[in-house]
């Protein structure tokens, strides 16, 4: 089974329990595949038959490792694990392989750059009436949905999900994804890796060249019985990924009252499939085979909701919380922020142990999303770049928004906790997203999920409607915790007594340098020389934006300065540096698009300074040392600097003509940022603000106030 040849080395796992019967035909598939390099291994889970015995004598050189767990996805995970090959294929027991089954999917692997590629599966026709009928039944989208767990795909594509009966991962992805998650014992493993794998930005590919005959359950009962497993399944699967949920899941279960009304359409639709295949005697089978799919699926996805699942991690039941983001804003801040505020808290719920589960929600006019937390930092990274990456339609409200809607408060009413983290979501500068973000949150509340804010900033809110609204979003047992002193104190105004002033979580970012900004003078600009500018949007302060950009960009290039421009709110932030950079030769504009926030922080490691008027590349100098000029846009540019000790490295824009300000400071001040006494101060309110953070959820959503009231 192995070779000489440059080809990717494959491992072929096989979990198998009680297949005597068919674990000759499924191995002996494998012993005649045509390609070069590949072993296989059979995770037996304590058969009581010939299984392994069998196994044996078809392949004499196959590794079994015994592994009685009763748990697919444990026994999926030992296998890959034991692997030591560039990719890992599963092929379940009950399948049988073509001769060039591995070599399809290695082209396809290879041609795609998928992270898992993987084809259909088919009942062998001609062995029994019972399969004949379901093979026609799954050809059609009543009979599977047109997922590639029950069709044959007509051509390859990229999908959403691959089934676990014929698939090939590489190892790379597993090992990035954590592998299959436990919780899901025997139904939904893999749909949910199918997920965790997409949530990062990864690629699953199905070609129609590698399809499998799956002979799987022989006769009605059994084949009712494994819908019934399948309808949990889906249960679960949805609450733990909620953007799988589908108007198209209603419908099972709906069969059930509807059943009176439900039957004569299936029976004349199983006729009309009978008589296209020239299969009129087959009417009857068609009939059951879909009345007991469709019934036996509705009353497991029901069961599901009283059964919390099939896997020990989740029977003693597991809470929900969950930080939002903004959505498709392309803002390096707020990837950062995430990042960083989402690795403290895995790190602490896994030292404590806690039943929690974290996730990551991004809102905004582009629409909604919600993903599970990965554990793996660089996962978290993909994870959160891909829900945040930017959009043109970003600031649009669009049907899109609208249709997710429903679906946000179905999703957000179901949590214990959801916390926006970071940015300044929370003024009415724009009364319609003002009124947006505090009905979502009073309607979560309404429902006893607790809401709070973790180190954002505040403000302005000069309409009582604006404060009202706010006191419907939050209550006094909130989380409430701000970056600055103006946002506490705006808050405490508005009745928030334990409002607590941290620091941004994006001063504990790690950096990875990188050469793109080495020995140059950085400059991350955006169009808005004031904050309320960004909603008034008034030309004429933009243009007199442009021409100081334009100005200083020119004297640096009379003095010999090598200039690239670092946006870090995209697409609006490359689109105002592509307008001041116009009249110039040889200025180059990052594409930070495509960069993770530390990789954005490591272009700043080694340039010669920084001039942004963005608060987080600033925070990134602050970070890596690097000599800064600070133009204050907003108010929480001047906050930072005063709490980083740097307010000499600060230059206020109401001054019409700041660029020789910002000159000046560049020549005179600008040095790098301390990181003594003042730094030491912002870790120390960051690190009280994660023990404030814990404690609320430890202890019912309530504040410490006596620790509020000593860190204050």
């Amino acid at each position: 089974m192995t070779g000489h040849s440059k080809d990717p080395a494959v491992t072929v796992v096989v979990v198998a329990r009680n297949e005597e019967a068919k674990i000759a035909d499924c191995l002996g598939s494998l012993g005649v595949q045509d390609y070069p390099d590949f072993s296989v291994i059979l995770v037996d889970d304590g058969s009581t038959d010939a299984t392994v015995a069998k196994a044996r004598a078809t392949l004499p050189d196959l590794k079994v490792i015994s592994s009685p767990t009763r748990s697919i996805s444990r026994n999926r995970d030992i296998g890959w694990q034991a692997a030591r090959s560039e990719y890992v294929a599963f092929l379940d027991a009950d399948c049988i392989a073509p001769r060039d089954w591995l070599s399809r999917l290695m082209h396809a692997a290879l041609a795609t750059g998928a992270a898992a590629v993987g084809g259909g599966n088919r009942p062998p026709s001609g062995e029994s009436a019972h399969y004949d009928a379901l093979g026609l039944m799954l050809a059609t989208f009543l009979g599977s949905r047109g997922s590639v767990q029950g069709q044959v795909p007509t051509r390859g594509r990229f999908v959403d999900h691959l089934p676990g009966l014929n698939v090939m991962y590489r190892t790379d992805a597993l090992q990035l994804v954590g592998g299959y998650d436990p919780r899901f014992a025997r139904m939904g493993e893999d749909e949910d890796l199918s997920h965790r794998l997409t949530d990062l930005g990864l690629k699953l590919y199905a070609t129609p060249d590698a399809t499998v005959i799956h002979r799987q359950r022989a006769d009605l009962a059994s084949w009712a019985r494994n819908m019934r497993g399948y309808g949990r399944g889906r249960t679960w699967l949805v609450h733990r990924h909620p953007k799988a949920a589908s108007p198209l899941l209603l419908l099972p279960p709906l069969t059930i009252p509807g059943l009176p009304l439900y039957l004569p359409l299936i029976a004349f639709y199983a006729a009309w499939i009978a008589l296209r295949a020239g299969r009129p005697l087959l009417w009857a089978r068609l009939v059951l085979l879909f009345a007991a799919t469709h019934l036996a699926y509705g009353f497991g996805q029901i069961e599901g909701l009283l059964r919390k699942g099939d896997g020990e991690i989740v029977r003693g039941g597991r809470s929900r919380i969950a930080m939002l983001a903004l959505k498709n804003a392309g803002n390096k801040g707020d990837e950062a922020i995430s990042t960083c505020v989402s690795g403290r808290l895995v790190e602490a719920i896994g030292e404590c142990d806690a039943r929690l589960d974290l996730y990551l929600g991004a809102i905004g006019p582009s629409g909604f999303d919600v993903r599970p937390v990965p554990r793996h930092a660089h996962a978290r990274e993909l994870l959160i770049a891909d829900m945040l990456a930017p959009q043109q339609s970003s600031r649009a409200v669009g049907q899109s928004a609208f249709l997710a809607l429903p679906r946000l408060v179905v999703v957000l009413v179901r949590f214990r906790a959801i916390v926006i983290a970071g940015g300044q979501w929370l003024h009415d500068l724009s009364m319609a997203k003002h009124i947006a973000v505090c009905a979502i949150l009073a309607f979560a509340r309404a429902f006893g999920t607790a809401t709070g804010v973790y180190c954002i900033g505040a403000g302005p809110l000069r309409r009582g409607i604006s404060r009202a609204l706010l006191r419907l979003a939050f209550s006094r047992d909130s989380l409430i915790v701000t970056r600055d002193e103006a946002s506490t104190q705006l808050l405490r105004s508005c009745g928030y007594s334990q409002a607590f002033t941290a620091s941004d979580p994006a001063i504990e970012l790690a950096g990875r340098r990188t050469a793109l900004g080495e020995g140059k003078i950085l400059i991350s600009p955006c169009a808005w020389s004031s904050f309320e500018n960004i909603y008034a949007l008034d030309s004429t302060e933009i243009d007199a934006s442009v021409g100081n950009w334009r100005r200083l960009i020119a004297t640096l290039q009379n003095r010999g300065e090598r200039i690239a421009i670092l946006p870090t709110m995209n697409p609006e932030d490359d689109a105002f540096a592509r307008r001041i950079a116009a009249p110039f030769d040889g200025i180059e504009i990052v594409d930070t698009d495509v960069l993770l926030p530390g990789e954005v922080q490591g272009c700043i490691v080694g340039a010669k300074a920084l001039i942004s008027m963005r608060l987080h590349p600033i925070i990134f100098a602050s970070n890596t040392g690097t000599p800064f000029v600070a133009l204050n846009y907003a108010g929480k540019v001047r906050a930072y600097c005063e709490q980083a000790g740097q307010i000499d490295s600060l230059v206020e824009m109401a001054d019409g003509d700041w660029a020789v300000e910002a000159l000046d400071v560049l020549d005179r001040s600008a040095r790098p940022p301390s990181t003594g006494a003042a730094r030491e101060r912002q870790q120390a309110l960051l690190d009280e603000a994660y023990r404030q953070f814990l404690g609320w959820l430890r202890i019912g959503f309530r504040p410490a106030r006596q620790t509020i009231q000593q860190a204050a």
